[in-house]
């Protein structure tokens, strides 16, 4: 959460119907080698495609190729009453495609991430190194619906 503090966010973002809230995910690997429906969430497992899960904080299925990325991602929650606007701001994914258990790859504020629906909002996994900007990003949408 060093990225977090940095930006001045460590308590993350409220106000204006958003809220960013940093996520203490523990432990993640991206696994290979077990078959699921791609997009789709199950138990802290986000399946990225045919073959290919992020396994958040559970237990790594037996048998499969297995690499710990946990260091490699922050992820938030963001919701609030307006978080579909933010979402929109973002890109071109409508929020039904991010109903709760389901998920997405796909482009946030110009960044490549996964995305994940959850109850009252979504769930963002952004590569570390462009977590201080998408925090930046988030802040200044956020501040315009003031």
């Amino acid at each position: 959460m060093a990225e977090m503090a940095a930006a001045g966010l460590a308590e993350g973002i409220a106000g204006a119907g958003v809220r960013v809230t940093p996520v203490e995910a523990g432990r993640i690997w991206l696994v290979s080698g077990v078959e699921m429906p791609a997009n789709t969430v199950a138990g802290g497992q986000y399946w990225l495609a045919p073959g290919r899960v992020l396994v958040v904080g559970g237990a790594v299925p037996e048998g499969a190729l297995v690499s710990e990325v946990g260091d490699g991602f922050v992820v938030l929650d963001i919701g609030g009453a307006r978080w579909r606007e933010i979402l929109a701001m973002a890109g071109t994914l409508p929020a039904g495609a991010l109903e709760p258990g389901m998920c997405a790859q796909t482009l946030f504020a110009g960044v490549r991430m996964l995305i994940a629906g959850r109850d009252g909002g979504i769930r963002v996994f952004v590569e570390r190194p462009l977590s201080a900007w998408l925090l930046d990003w988030l802040r200044q949408a956020a501040t315009s619906f003031v």
